[in-house]
């Protein structure tokens, strides 16, 4: 935010499975500063970010292109590129930051291996918008207590300070 405010409004910013790609932190790598952008002119930038996209592996826009450089021209950095120890502080905090994505995906993957020994798993994942990513944080966050309420089809809402579990729709539920 102190070099491109704003850059993530404009970029997916979810991580994929360990290994996977971030397109912001691809493109903060390369870019990493809005004086970057602003140094080309919109075509040239155009041009550059849809060859850039091209070797990621994500899609090129012309539409994305101009919105970031839109921002760009538009943003007020509250670092100053020109100083050696902003470049060194983005590419540090990038590293940083794709290390915290690896662990957490390789926390994920082990969560995904232990929930899916349980056979509350099969349950969960039948749930409407529920994929391998939201199971085990479920799993883990509803709990032994939940999964035997959820065995029998019973829901869980939040009431008070924690989690009653109930049957029912929303107008008449009994809760336990």
């Amino acid at each position: 935010e102190r070099t491109m405010p704003g850059i993530v409004t404009l970029l997916d910013t979810s991580h994929t499975a360990l290994g996977g790609k971030s397109k912001l932190l691809d493109f903060v790598e390369t870019y990493w500063h809005y004086d970057n952008i602003t140094r080309m002119s919109l075509k040239a930038f155009i041009t550059h970010y849809n060859k850039w996209a091209r070797k990621y592996g994500y899609p090129q826009s012309e539409a994305k292109a101009r919105e970031i450089y839109t921002l760009a021209v538009n943003g007020v950095p509250t670092l100053d590129s020109a100083r050696p120890s902003c470049k060194l502080l983005m590419k540090r905090a990038l590293h940083a930051l794709r290390e915290i994505s690896d662990d957490a995906a390789q926390i994920l993957l082990a969560m995904q291996e232990l929930a899916q020994q349980l056979p509350e798993y099969s349950v969960i994942r039948e749930m409407q918008g529920v994929g391998d990513v939201l199971a085990p944080r479920l799993i883990a966050e509803i709990g032994d207590e939940g999964l035997v309420f959820l065995q029998f089809g019973l829901d869980t809402v939040q009431k008070g300070g924690g989690l009653t579990f109930g049957v029912g729709d929303e107008k008449n539920i009994l809760f336990i």
